[in-house]
C-alpha cells in the first residue's frame, strides 16, 4: 500500500521481545494463500498467543496483509509481498473476533476473512528491561541506532522522533533470518489511509479527507456548542477591514503572475530542445549521453533531453522508462493511463505518471514524463519529479514550462 500516515508521527512506541533463535513463541506457522480474487487462511480458529501467518502471494499484482482488530484496530501488518513470494506475519492475539485483510495491489478494505481466538486473556506486558531513543533526521537515515546491541531476551522500548519536516516515517524491527518482527505504532488514532500518486495528480488528498471524516464523526458524537455572535461595532471598520482584504487579494494575484513569469535566460540541449524557466528555478547541470538538462527549485526538478527518433511520442516515453527510470530505480510503478498533451507550438506528445525508490539510499521519489517527437525527428523527453508527496506543489510549474518548450 501505498500510505502516508493520516497524523505525521512525532514519537512512535514499541516493546520487542528479542527471542534468543526464532520469531515464533512456538507452533506452526498459518498458510495464507492471497491471490487476486481470493485470501484463503488454512486456520481460522486459534488459542490466544503469538501466532505466525506465513503469506503466499499466487496473484499477479503486488499484496499485502492485515490483522484487525474489532473496529478496524491494526493489529499487525505486513506489506509488499511480490508475487510468487512469502513473508511472515507475526501477531500477538488475545480471546476475541478478528479480520485477516489481503489486500491486492496494496489498496483498499482488502478480502476479508474472520479468524476467533479463544482463551483467557493475556497478562499485563512486563514493563522493558531497557529504553532506546532515536531520531528520523531524512529518509531512510536514523540517528542514535548507530553501535546497538541487544542480549536474547530483553524487552526493549523503542522510541523514534521524526525530525524530518519532508515526510512521514515508519520504523520496522527485522530479525536474523530477514523476517519481519513489530512496527512501531504511532499516535491514535491509527487511521490507515490507501494514499494513491494519481489521487495526488489530481489534486486530491486521502489524508486530509480521511482526518475531516473522523473530525465529523467526533463531532456528532461530542457536539460542541456554538459560540455567541459578539456585537455589532459598526460597519466603518469592516468595510476598511474590506479594503485591505481587496488589495491584500488582488496585490497576492498580481505578485502570483510574475511569480510565474519567464526569469534568467532560455536553457538549451543540443540547439534542437530550449526551456524558459520560470522565476525561482535554476540550471543545476548538463547530461552527455544523450544530452540533457536540469533545473530545479526547492525539491523540485525537472530533466529534460534531447534525442533523435523515428518513433511516436508513446514509444519514446516508454524507451526512457525502460533505458533510464527501470534500470535506477527499485519496485518503480508506472501508471497505466496515457495522457494526451499539446505543447504550445502546436506539437503533440504523451505524458505518464511513475513512482519509485532511487538512489542509494532508495529514496520515494514520484514523477511525470512528458515526450514528444518533432517532424524532423526531434525527440524531446521532460522528467518532472519529486519526493514522493511534494510533486503537486511544484507540478504546475513545471507543466507551464514544458508546454512553453521548443522543439526544432
Amino acid at each position: 500500500m501505498v500510505r502516508r500516515a493520516s497524523i505525521p508521527v512525532v514519537a512512535a512506541l514499541l516493546v520487542l521481545l528479542i527471542a534468543s533463535c526464532s520469531t515464533t513463541s512456538g507452533g506452526d506457522k498459518i498458510a495464507v494463500t492471497a491471490t487476486d480474487t481470493e485470501c484463503q487462511v488454512a486456520t481460522t480458529t486459534l488459542a490466544s498467543g503469538k501466532h505466525v501467518f506465513a503469506v503466499t502471494n499466487k496473484g499477479g499484482d503486488v499484496t499485502e496483509v492485515y490483522v484487525y482488530a474489532a473496529g478496524d484496530k491494526v493489529v499487525g501488518e505486513v506489506e509488499n509481498i511480490g508475487p510468487g513470494t512469502t513473508r511472515d506475519l507475526s501477531v500477538s492475539l488475545d480471546a476475541g473476533a478478528y479480520e485477516l485483510a489481503c489486500k491486492p495491489g496494496q489498496k483498499g478494505n482488502g478480502i476479508r476473512t474472520t479468524i476467533e481466538v479463544t482463551g483467557e486473556a493475556a497478562a499485563p506486558a512486563a514493563p522493558p528491561d531497557r529504553r532506546v531513543e532515536f531520531e528520523a533526521a531524512e529518509p531512510y537515515a536514523y540517528a542514535g541506532l548507530g553501535g546497538f546491541t541487544a542480549t536474547a531476551g530483553q524487552r526493549i522500548e523503542f522510541v523514534m522522533r521524526n525530525t524530518d519536516a519532508t515526510l512521514p516515517h515508519e520504523f520496522e524491527v527485522f530479525g536474523p533470518d530477514g523476517d519481519w518482527l513489530i512496527e512501531g505504532h504511532g499516535v491514535d488514532p491509527d487511521i490507515v489511509v490507501d494514499n494513491l500518486p494519481h489521487g495526488s495528480y489530481n489534486g486530491g488528498d486521502a489524508q486530509l479527507d480521511a482526518a475531516i471524516s473522523y473530525l465529523q464523526q467526533e463531532i456528532k458524537k461530542k457536539p460542541v456548542p456554538a459560540p455567541t455572535r459578539p456585537r455589532a461595532r459598526g460597519l466603518v471598520p469592516t468595510l476598511v477591514l474590506a479594503g485591505v482584504l481587496v488589495v491584500t487579494v488582488l496585490g497576492g494575484f498580481a505578485v502570483g503572475d510574475l511569480l510565474t513569469g519567464p526569469a534568467g535566460a532560455p536553457v538549451s540541449v543540443a540547439d534542437v530542445v530550449r526551456v524558459q524557466p520560470l522565476s525561482g528555478w535554476e540550471p543545476a547541470g548538463r547530461f552527455d549521453d544523450p544530452p540533457g538538462a536540469r533545473l530545479t527549485r526547492g525539491s523540485g526538478s525537472l530533466d529534460f533531453l534531447a534525442i533523435g527518433f523515428q518513433g511516436g511520442p508513446a514509444d519514446l516515453a516508454n524507451e526512457y522508462v525502460k533505458q533510464v527510470l527501470e534500470p535506477n530505480a527499485e519496485r518503480l510503478s508506472v501508471s497505466r493511463n496515457v495522457e494526451a498533451v499539446r505543447l504550445r507550438s502546436g506539437l503533440t506528445g504523451v505524458r505518464v505518471r511513475y513512482v519509485g525508490l532511487f538512489g542509494r539510499a532508495q529514496t520515494p521519489i514520484e514523477g511525470e514524463v512528458t515526450a514528444v517527437v518533432s517532424p524532423s525527428g526531434v525527440g524531446a523527453v521532460f522528467d518532472a519529479w519529486a519526493p514522493q508527496g511534494l510533486l503537486p506543489y511544484v507540478l504546475p510549474d513545471m507543466r507551464t514550462m514544458i508546454e512553453r518548450a521548443e522543439v526544432a
